[in-house]
């Protein structure tokens, strides 16, 4: 099976005319696509990052901690994931303290995290930009 890309025709507009009505509409989709602007399709790039257990700073009824991720932009959307391994013990400690975390907010090559409570093991998390 061929895989398919923006502005490749799937079907020949000379054949259309042989085609029944389904045929004929998947050939406008297609010629469609071909005359679309891609330059519209955002990109996704990944970073990962580990949330300290040390390093947070106390405020009113949160606490937050600045990490450097390189490359981190400040633009676009980002979500954040909690990345887990194969030890379930391990996994559900890491869930847990994922679960404190209210927000995070992207800068230039930083991630800052805000939570109710500082975590008592490190977290790993991926982030994903999406531009």
């Amino acid at each position: 099976m061929a895989n398919l890309t923006f502005g490749q025709n799937i079907l020949p507009t000379d054949n259309t005319k042989n085609l029944g009505n389904s045929e004929k509409k998947w050939n406008v989709y297609a010629n469609t696509l071909n005359n679309k602007n891609v330059a519209n399709i955002p990109t996704t790039s990944d970073f990962t990052a580990t949330i300290p257990t040390t390093g947070w700073t106390e405020g009113t009824d949160i606490y937050s901690i600045a990490v450097t991720v390189s490359g981190l932009p400040n633009t676009g959307k980002g979500i954040i994931g909690l990345v887990q391994g194969n030890n379930e013990e391990t996994n559900s400690e890491l869930r847990e303290a994922f679960g404190l975390i209210t927000r995070a907010v992207m800068t230039t090559n930083t991630l800052t995290v805000y939570a109710t409570e500082v975590p008592e093991v490190a977290i790993p998390v991926q982030v994903g930009v999406f531009e």
